[in-house]
C-alpha cells in the first residue's frame, strides 16, 4: 500500500515507497498516552478478545511516529528546563507501519484512535500519528519559550540552572516542547489529540490550565501548520478514577481528577475549534488499583476518531459524535435554581434509565473548589428536549458543576 516518491538533483535521485498522503495528528499527553498497545491488551482481557491482534495489519493506510521521553537526549542536548531547542528527532526511526513490533510499542489511545479513523473513513482517508507524551509531565512541560515567557508560567531556578514548571512531578519546564515537539514546527496537521492534565490536578495549577493550555494551542496553530492555523484540538475527559476501597492491601493509584475534569471540560468556551472526548462513561471498575490509567483507550479512541471523522466531513455528523453541548446558562435571583440549555441534543436529552432525574451535579463552593462535601441538597431533571434545570439548597453563584467528583 503506498505510492513511489522520487526526489530529482542534479546529482541524484533518491526514491521513497509506501508514501501516503493524508491527515496527520500529534498524540500528546503523559503517561496515558505513553500507555502502550501491548500493555493495554494485557490489562484489558475484554478488548483482547474483541480486537487485539485483529487491529495489526501493515496494510491499512495508517503511518506511526514515536517521539517520547523515553528517547532521552542526544549527548545531553538539548539541555533541560532550559530555552535550548532541538533542531530534529534524536533517533534514526522514520514512519512506521502498523506492524507488531511498531503497534505494540506505540500510544495505545494513539493506534486506537488511528484504526477506529480509518474504519469510519473506509480507508480513503490515510492517517498518521506523532506520538509526543512523557510520563508524570505537567503542562508546564508542554509549553514553548514563548508561551512560557508571556504567562510566566515557571519559574527559573539560578542554582539548576533550569526553568521549574508548577505541578505534580514538576521538574524541567519546557522540555517537553523543545525536545519533541519543536522538530515539527511548521509541520502540516490536520489536529491534536490531547490527555493530560493529571499533574495539574490541585486548585493552584487547575485555576490556570485553561488559560494556559488555550494560549499553547493558540501558539501552536501559527507554527504548526501555517495552512491549516485553525486545526481541530480534541481533549479527552478524564473517566472515573475510584479511591481505595475498605480492606485492600497493596498500592492503589489516585488522584482526586474531579476539578481538574471540570477544567477541561471548558476548554471549548475559551478556545475555538476545540472538543472533548466524553470518557466518563467509559470506566466504571472501582476494584481496579490502577484506573489512574484506566483500560479504555480503545473507547476513547473511538469517539475521538468520531469527533475528527465529522470535523474533517470524513464521516459521521458533528452533532452525533459531540453529543450535547452547553450552550447558556440562566440563573434565578437568589442562585438557587439555573436552567441549562444545550445544543447538540438529538432526539433530546434522555437518562440511561430513561427518567428525567440527571444525576452528577454538584457546584462550586468557591472559584476552584467543587462542593463534594454532604450537607447541602442539589436536584437535576431534564425540562425540555434540550434543557436541564437544577435547584439547589445553597446558592450556586460561583458556578455549577457535572461530572466533578473524583
Amino acid at each position: 500500500l503506498g505510492n513511489t516518491m522520487k526526489i530529482y538533483t542534479d546529482a541524484k535521485t533518491v526514491e521513497f515507497e509506501n508514501v501516503l498522503v493524508g491527515d496527520v495528528y500529534m498524540v500528546i499527553g503523559q503517561s496515558n498516552v505513553a500507555y502502550n498497545f501491548q500493555t493495554y491488551l494485557y490489562a484489558s482481557s475484554t478488548d483482547k478478545q474483541n480486537y487485539g491482534a485483529n487491529m495489526i495489519d501493515e496494510t491499512l493506510p495508517i503511518r506511526l511516529h514515536y517521539n517520547t521521553l523515553n528517547e532521552g537526549e542526544a549527548q545531553g542536548y538539548p539541555k533541560r528546563g532550559t530555552t535550548e531547542v532541538c533542531p530534529d528527532v534524536v533517533h534514526n526511526r522514520t514512519w512506521e507501519r502498523p506492524g507488531t513490533v511498531s503497534v505494540n510499542r506505540f500510544s495505545a489511545i494513539g493506534y486506537c484512535f488511528a484504526w477506529n479513523f480509518v474504519q469510519m473513513t473506509e480507508g480513503k482517508v490515510p492517517v498518521g500519528v506523532i506520538e509526543i507524551d512523557g510520563n508524570g509531565q505537567p503542562l508546564g512541560s508542554f509549553l514553548p519559550n514563548q508561551v512560557a515567557d508571556e504567562l510566566k508560567s515557571d519559574r527559573w531556578n539560578e542554582q539548576q540552572g533550569i526553568y521549574v514548571p508548577e505541578g505534580v512531578n514538576a521538574t524541567w519546564a519546557r522540555y517537553m516542547y523543545n525536545h519533541y515537539m519543536y522538530p515539527f514546527e511548521k509541520y502540516a496537521m490536520a489536529g491534536v489529540v490531547w490527555y493530560q492534565g493529571e499533574s495539574d490536578f490541585q486548585r493552584a495549577h487547575a485555576s490556570e490550565f485553561v488559560e494556559r493550555f488555550s494560549a499553547f494551542m493558540t501558539y501552536m496553530r501559527s507554527t504548526h501548520n501555517v495552512t491549516n492555523p485553525d486545526f481541530a484540538v480534541y481533549v479527552v475527559e478524564f473517566p472515573t478514577i475510584y479511591d481505595k476501597p475498605a480492606g485492600f492491601n497493596g498500592v492503589w493509584h489516585y488522584m482526586d481528577l474531579g476539578l481538574i475534569r471540570t477544567v477541561v471540560g471548558s476548554i471549548p468556551q475559551t478556545l475555538s475549534n476545540s472538543y472533548v472526548a466524553v470518557s466518563s462513561d467509559l470506566w466504571a471498575d472501582n476494584t481496579y488499583f490502577n484506573s489512574l490509567h484506566p483500560d479504555c483507550k480503545f473507547g476513547q479512541g473511538q469517539r475521538l476518531a468520531k469527533l475528527a471523522a465529522a470535523v474533517t466531513g470524513s464521516a459521521g455528523t458533528l452533532e452525533s459524535a459531540t453529543g450535547p453541548i452547553l450552550e447558556k446558562a440562566e440563573f434565578s435571583d437568589n442562585y438557587k435554581t439555573v436552567v441549562l440549555t444545550f445544543t447538540n441534543v438529538g432526539d433530546g436529552l434522555t437518562t440511561s434509565d430513561g427518567g428525567k432525574e440527571v444525576k452528577g451535579f454538584t457546584f462550586m463552593r468557591n472559584a476552584y473548589t467543587i462542593n463534594n462535601k454532604k450537607g447541602s441538597t442539589i436536584k437535576a431533571e431534564i425540562t425540555a428536549p434540550n434543557q436541564i434545570t437544577v435547584t439547589c439548597s445553597a446558592s450556586m453563584k460561583n458556578g455549577v458543576v457535572y461530572n466533578g467528583a473524583a
